[in-house]
């Protein structure tokens, strides 16, 4: 049964949360306060509280992205100079350190993490093309001239499955298999 009852999950954040929920049903939120640090807190559905805010260290800009698998939430941020970084964060421990991903981005990030632990980071450039990687292989080029940002999931298929607005407004999906990187 759904509620419409809101559960504070405390802290001062400079940018909008994101949130990502595992395959258990633990809740992880993800924020940057005004110093540019990103911060954690996982929300655990069977004892219904939340496990407090971690602190990820470094200098990010703009909305952070997450996306859990298990234990682990992994973190994408862009910084001033509009390169993605990522980090993980282990629930229960601590952050990773961050990775450099390099880029030239004209949105925040999205990430997502299927099932089965694969992660996928979109974003879109400068000139409106959409840009993914999935950490292991360097970025590549996946869609054409957008607007906005790109949002993205992995199904249950293990395809990746991104919109995007392109300049009339019109939104656009694209299917990018995870597993063989064809479209």
């Amino acid at each position: 049964e759904l509620s419409t009852a809101l559960s504070n999950a405390g802290g001062v954040f400079a940018s909008d949360p994101a949130v990502s929920q595992n395959v258990n049903g633990d809740t992880f939120v993800a924020a940057r306060d005004n110093s540019g640090v990103v911060w954690v807190n996982v929300y655990d559905h069977q004892t219904q509280l939340w496990d407090g805010w971690r602190s990820s260290g470094g200098v990010v800009a703009g909305v952070p992205a997450i996306g859990a698998f298990g234990a682990t939430a992994y973190l994408v941020a862009r910084d001033a100079s509009n390169a993605y970084w990522v980090n993980t964060f282990n629930r229960g421990g601590a952050f990773g350190p961050w990775f450099n991903y390099g880029g030239a981005f004209a949105t925040d990030p999205a990430i997502a993490v299927s099932p089965g632990g694969t992660v996928l980071i979109v974003g879109k450039d400068n000139f409106g093309a959409i840009w993914t990687t999935n950490g292991i292989s360097g970025w590549g080029q996946t869609g054409g001239i957008a607007s906005g940002k790109p949002s993205v999931t992995i199904g249950a298929d293990r395809a990746a499955y991104i919109a995007i607005r392109d300049a009339s407004n019109a939104v656009w999906v694209n299917v990018y298999d995870t597993r063989t990187r064809i479209w």
